[in-house]
């Protein structure tokens, strides 16, 4: 008995090594799940997004400002679970190499991020975006790595079209919105130019299968000639339980209170 039952615990310790080596090594996915249009208000207030953490590039500033790092002036929660280069000249930059940031400008959307703070929004800025024949990709988000704690599953929220009625199109990504990890997964979107209007739209994806020593891209194309895209802000969150899996716990602890009471 106790030969067979050591063989047993062998075999399912075999079959274990061998579930988590092939969960880690599938490539990771990335799923368009949901869009928010017109929607400045992230807070549990809003749409309740960047619970796990966020970014917004170049921050509530008084004034107008162009050309600035990507970092500077940002509002940033960032989860513990990315690591980034902030230096642009490094081959694992968080952001490509001409990538720049704006903000202060008047006319632009005032965001209320997740933790209830308003602020006038900015943007990154990518030249490398775009071209003389009308338009360019790149990664703009470059290389953010993800270290121990990372869940394999989490939502991604990207922050467009927030530039104001008057210039709607001036950072927006038309041409391409591509989020990736260096594992193989990505999604393309070709938004077009009437998919902005200048009143902020959230586009959110599933991030699924990824670990620690993976990293997130976000690829932009601006889709015109001598237009920079760019992305106002990135917030993650936890993928949410399935209404019907909440219904099924709910059924059966129902169906077992009533077998107690019997």
């Amino acid at each position: 008995m106790i030969t067979k039952k050591c063989s047993w615990l062998a075999i399912g310790a075999l079959a274990a090594v061998w579930l988590i080596g092939f969960q880690t090594s599938q490539a990771g996915t990335v799923t368009h799940v949901a869009t928010f249009q017109d929607n400045t208000d992230y807070s549990d207030g809003g749409l309740d997004l960047g619970n796990l953490g966020y970014v917004f590039f170049n921050w509530d500033q008084s004034s107008a400002t162009t050309g600035d790092l990507p970092q500077a002036n940002w509002n940033e929660a960032l989860p513990s679970w990315i690591t980034l280069d902030l230096d642009q000249t490094s081959s694992s930059a968080a952001f490509g190499g001409l990538v720049t940031s704006s903000g202060g400008q008047a006319s632009w959307n005032t965001l209320t991020d997740p933790v209830g703070s308003s602020g006038l929004s900015g943007s990154l800025a990518d030249p490398e975006t775009q071209n003389a024949s009308g338009g360019n990709s790149n990664n703009t988000i470059r290389q953010w790595e993800f270290t121990a704690g990372v869940p394999s599953t989490f939502l991604l929220s990207v922050v467009v079209d927030n530039t104001g009625t008057a210039t709607p199109l001036l950072h927006a990504p038309a041409g391409r919105l591509r989020p990736r990890l260096d594992s193989g997964g990505s999604v393309e979107l070709n938004l077009g130019d009437s998919a902005f209007n200048g009143t902020a739209d959230v586009y959110q994806f599933k991030i699924e299968n990824n670990g620690a020593g993976d990293y997130l891209k976000i690829q932009l194309n601006s889709g015109a000639t001598l237009r920079e895209a760019g992305i106002a802000g990135l917030m993650f969150d936890v993928v949410p339980e399935p209404a019907s899996a909440a219904l099924l716990l709910g059924g059966l602890a129902l169906s077992l209170t009533i077998r107690r009471r019997r």
